[in-house]
């Protein structure tokens, strides 16, 4: 039986993140909207807790070193990340707009590019395409 995660990452995050949804999922992670202490909104991406101790978490932890470092106006920045009873994460602000598969213009969408809030082009490197993106559809 599968246990939801939802409840025990907003355990392990409470006091600094309130989480309120589930919005994307892939085969290493979870990605959850929410709010920080501030009450803005935020994308929380965490690593599914059975792929802490696999090969897959070092490539999560160079992802989140890998984002770190990026300073670009187009490019939503990481605002957060660490370690909370076992669930590595890390925290972008939540840009509410089509996914990169929802790509306004109707064709599929470089990994690379996506709409940003503003209208501009906002480049998203495709092992973050969901963090940070919001879709109305479910």
């Amino acid at each position: 039986m599968r246990r939801e995660l939802l409840p025990l990452v907003r355990d392990a995050l409470a006091g600094r993140y309130t989480l309120d949804r589930e919005i994307a999922r892939g085969g290493a992670a979870y990605v959850y909207s929410g709010q920080d202490a501030d009450g803005n909104a935020v994308a929380v991406k965490v690593l599914r807790p059975e792929l802490a101790v696999t090969v897959t978490a070092d490539r999560f932890l160079r992802e989140v070193d890998f984002l770190r470092k990026l300073e670009h106006p187009h490019v939503a920045r990481m605002l957060d990340s660490g370690e909370a009873e076992f669930f590595l994460f890390y925290v972008m602000p939540m840009i509410e707009g089509p996914s990169l598969r929802q790509h306004p213009t109707g064709r599929v969408a470089s990994p690379w590019t996506t709409r940003g809030a503003s209208g501009g082009t906002c480049w998203t490197p495709s092992a973050t395409s969901t963090i940070g993106r919001s879709s109305t559809a479910t």
